[in-house]
């Protein structure tokens, strides 16, 4: 059965591939990690549905900021909000706190979509105020493309772009998932990742073609990522930079404050589960019974998930 599955994923001419994408030594290039005395700051969201009633939810989101400097950590902050969404008369409200002034179209976004949309408004806010109070040459990572559906979002960004410009900061973002495919199917990183470990072994690289940059950030990494950023002029410097930030051996070759940045904005099992029994027994209190009950309408599956490995 399997061996059917395998089968019908035919992608074995990587020649072709090459040819596809035109992948050739000079679209390579070698790079070396730089210390440097700017300091690198990384901004990562979480976010989880606490309550979910079906035409309502409840969620809470976390906004991380790290920042180095050489090898010593300057800062660690974390901002959190609570959102609620709710479908009443075929139109969606919502209402978050601490109150942040946030305008989005709701009538194009479904209820689910609501709590990472605004995780990801907030981060770019973040980004944003970090930009403003920060010195020249200081790197800010995003975890993430910069792309956006939503016309305030990409009115934001273009914003940041500007202040980012402005204080003479370089922004990246770094994608740890990339869908962009060739003509063929495959994923462009899996087979620039492929050409890059046969021309280049044990190094580090950047391949550059046009708008689509990926970059390898330790020679002995298996992982390579697709980055972007507003201007490509100080890219490779960079690169360097963050390269250095590359080397725990927690996740060889990811940045390691994007890393930490995540630990602190993901909303934990543990944490979802404690601020559930919380709103409930709040709600309770207030005489709002319907917050359990209506949550009995969407939490059978995660039951029977949790007595399945009992």
């Amino acid at each position: 059965m399997i061996n059917d599955i395998l089968n019908f994923l035919e992608y074995e001419n990587i020649a072709e591939e090459k040819s596809e994408l035109r992948v050739d030594n000079g679209k390579f290039e070698r790079y070396d990690a730089v210390k440097g005395d700017d300091t690198i700051v990384a901004v990562d969201g979480g976010c989880s549905v606490i309550v979910d009633g079906g035409t309502w939810n409840i969620s809470k989101i976390k906004i991380a900021s790290v920042a180095y400097k050489s090898d010593e950590k300057l800062t660690e902050n974390v901002d959190e909000y609570t959102i609620a969404a709710m479908l009443k008369k075929k139109k969606i409200y919502f209402k978050i706190m601490p109150s942040i002034k946030i305008n989005f179209q709701l009538s194009s976004i479904d209820i689910e979509e609501i709590p990472n949309l605004v995780r990801s408004i907030l981060e770019w806010k973040k980004i944003k105020e970090i930009a403003e109070s920060s010195g020249s040459g200081t790197v800010i990572l995003r975890d993430g493309a910069f792309g956006s559906n939503e016309a305030h979002e990409k009115t934001l960004i273009s914003d940041v772009f500007e202040t980012c410009e402005k204080h003479g900061v370089e922004l990246v973002g770094i994608c740890k998932t990339c869908r962009i495919s060739t003509d063929s199917g495959r994923p462009i990183v899996g087979v620039v990742n492929e050409v890059g470990s046969e021309k280049m072994p044990n190094e580090k690289w950047v391949y550059s073609d046009s708008d689509l940059t990926i970059v390898k950030f330790h020679e002995k990494s298996g992982f390579c990522y697709r980055l972007e950023a507003p201007k490509k002029d100080n890219l490779i410097k960079t690169i360097g930079v963050i390269s250095y930030y590359s080397k725990d051996p927690e996740i060889l070759g990811y940045p390691y404050p994007l890393l930490k940045a995540d630990k602190v904005a993901r909303v934990k099992d543990f944490e979802k589960e404690m601020e559930n029994v919380k709103v409930k027994m709040l709600a309770k209190s207030l005489g709002k019974n319907f917050i359990e009950t209506d949550e009995k309408s969407t939490i059978m599956h995660s039951l029977l998930d949790k007595r399945a490995y009992r």
